[in-house]
């Protein structure tokens, strides 16, 4: 297999197994691999976002730096209010 990401690791995330492709609307095919976070939960990742570094958790490390926002608080931030 091509690149087989199998048992590698990106941040916080170790891949599990390959999973269904995803093709986009222009027909051109994404692998996607099933990840397993340090947290616990798993998710689906296209490859090339674990390999270049986008994707490094589930989701919980922007939690943990603080940085995730729910819609609720966009009103507060000072771009969204100069905006």
């Amino acid at each position: 297999m091509k690149n087989d990401l199998t048992g590698k690791r990106f941040g916080r995330l170790t891949v599990l197994q390959e999973e269904e492709p995803h093709y986009t609307k222009g027909g051109s095919k994404k692998r996607m691999w099933l990840c397993k976070c340090d947290c616990g939960k798993t998710k689906i990742v296209n490859g090339n976002s674990l390999v270049c570094g986008r994707t490094k958790s589930c989701g919980c490390l922007l939690v943990d730096n603080g940085r995730a926002k729910s819609k609720g608080d966009r009103h507060r931030d000072r771009l969204y209010i100069l905006w």
